[in-house]
């Protein structure tokens, strides 16, 4: 999030850069989203399988919920972490690309570049 407000700061004219800050945000919020619907998914799948199959094979014992609870979100903000310093990673490359050979960033408030 500190790299992504640095290249706001110096390159906020470029549509990247602008729209980078907005996606990392939607897509931390769609993977609690999808982890959550998947959590309640599997809890529903196991109460229809032990209902149906009267077995007690499928009563989740307490360590298996925490799992099923905290496993799809942690795993899918994880990958959404990943997505996103992947992205982050290229443009810090030309940031700093940049930053060596003295130009800086190129947003000025006058306009002029």
């Amino acid at each position: 999030d500190a790299k992504i407000a640095t290249l706001y700061d110096g390159y906020r004219e470029m549509g990247r850069i602008r729209h980078l800050s907005e996606k990392a945000e939607g897509l931390r919020k769609r993977a609690v989203l999808y982890g959550a619907a998947t959590s309640a998914a599997i809890f529903f799948a196991n109460e229809v399988a032990r209902f149906t199959m009267r077995s007690p094979f499928f009563r989740l014992k307490p360590v298996a919920v925490a799992v099923v609870l905290v496993g799809p979100t942690g795993f899918l903000k994880f990958a959404a972490n990943e997505d996103i310093d992947s992205e982050v990673k290229r443009l810090w490359r030309v940031h700093r690309t940049r930053e060596e050979k003295g130009l800086g960033g190129s947003y000025h408030p006058a306009g002029v570049y």
